[in-house]
């Protein structure tokens, strides 16, 4: 990728551009799924003694995430998206210097926190960079592309993980990431160009940002998708929060939960990739619409099973089953992020972050409550897509057209 020469061969350009966005947006997928393995061992040395409150170690990244994004889309669409990026760089790295030296919860707290407004960023600047040059159909299959090479990371970090614990302590982890993040950082510096261009930034000013803010939720079209969006990731991190202990308490696997994690995010993956050819033949709407389905009917078989059988179905029911459901947002996630960007030709920045932070709120208070109710069986993990499914059939079935 390099300095936009037109002469230069596009299909290589774009091949970087797409690792490296998905590399980019897989530091918030490292961030999380690396220190999985760890969580029981973090939560006793630092003394916590409710299981479930090991789930704030990951609550806490989503919490920095969702607020983080809030200020990226102003800040990037009034100085750039480049310095923007850089400013969430600067934030990942003291976040994963608190969480390096923490000698207690609250301050590994914190330091997840602003690992999680750092890497917000990533996820809110690099939606904007592409909608500034992409739309529609096109951006959605740049962003199944990046997601199928994104996917990866969630499938190979439990094991970097529980690599690292096998050699050393769980400190070593945050060094990994902190790395992970310079490497990527001086990436992006040198080989991204910058997308924004100078006569169509603005100025941060509150009534210039108060209007626009107005703008972007006055699209009725684009609010529902992102609804919809934030209760279908809200099952997700509900998984995300519960899986280490629903493999640990309830199918006592140890040390093959990395393995199994993998196995589970690997379908994820496959259907992005599929996404990225299907989109432009069946459309946005038909394939989530679809997928959404798929996912109802998986769930609910799953949550009948578990009552049944006290809760606790055969460790391959769970695998497949978990296997299928992720498989199926991967026809979801990428398309309503495409679909609620779509009318915001230009209020891109400002865009990403309202809608990133109304999905965000959404997801993060949906996937708590799934993990709170952990009980030792999947009923709650369960009953919370089929909840999820329903919800986001209702919002993509029931809204009006951008205008």
């Amino acid at each position: 990728m390099q300095e936009l020469d037109k002469h230069q061969n596009s299909d290589e350009t774009s091949i970087e551009q797409i690792v490296l966005i998905a590399l980019m947006m897989s530091l918030v997928a490292l961030t999380i799924d690396m220190v999985l393995p760890a969580l029981a061992i973090i939560a006793a040395d630092f003394g916590v003694e409710n299981d479930n409150q090991r789930q704030y170690i990951i609550s806490a990244v989503f919490l920095g995430l969702t607020g983080g994004q809030l200020i990226y889309g102003p800040i990037s669409d009034s100085i750039g998206r480049k310095p923007a990026i850089s400013i969430g760089f600067i934030i990942f790295l003291v976040g994963s210097t608190l969480a390096i030296f923490s000698n207690e919860m609250s301050l590994m707290l914190w330091g997840r926190f602003f690992q999680g407004i750092g890497a917000a960023a990533m996820r809110i600047v690099l939606v904007a960079m592409i909608r500034d040059e992409k739309g529609g159909i096109a951006m959605a299959r740049i962003l199944s592309l990046s997601m199928s090479v994104f996917i990866l990371i969630p499938c190979v970090a439990p094991l970097m993980g529980q690599g690292v614990l096998a050699i050393s302590d769980w400190r070593s982890i945050f060094y990994v990431l902190f790395l992970v993040a310079v490497i990527l950082w001086l990436w992006f510096l040198l080989r991204q160009p910058e997308t924004l261009k100078h006569e169509s930034r603005v100025s941060i000013n509150i009534p210039s940002l108060w209007a626009r803010f107005k703008r972007v939720l006055s699209y009725n079209s684009s609010v529902k998708y992102t609804m919809a969006l934030g209760i279908i990731q809200g099952a997700f991190i509900g998984y995300l929060v519960s899986a280490q202990q629903i493999m640990h308490d309830i199918y006592k696997v140890g040390d093959m939960f990395a393995l199994y994690f993998a196995v589970i995010a690997f379908g994820m993956g496959i259907s992005y990739f599929l996404n990225a050819r299907l989109v432009t033949k069946y459309g946005l709407e038909r394939l989530i619409s679809r997928a959404v389905v798929f996912v109802l009917v998986i769930s609910s078989t799953l949550v009948v099973l578990s009552i049944f059988i006290e809760g606790q179905p055969p460790l391959s029911v769970f695998l497949i089953s978990m296997s299928l459901l992720l498989f199926a947002m991967g026809f979801t996630l990428g398309n309503l992020n495409a679909l609620s960007m779509e009318p915001m030709n230009d209020l891109a920045g400002i865009a990403s972050s309202v809608l990133g932070v109304l999905a965000g709120v959404v997801a993060i208070v949906f996937g708590w409550l799934i993990g709170y109710l952990y009980n030792g069986t999947l009923i709650p993990l369960a009953s919370g897509f089929s909840i999820a499914a329903i919800c986001a059939l209702f919002l993509i079935r029931n809204q009006t057209q951008p205008e």
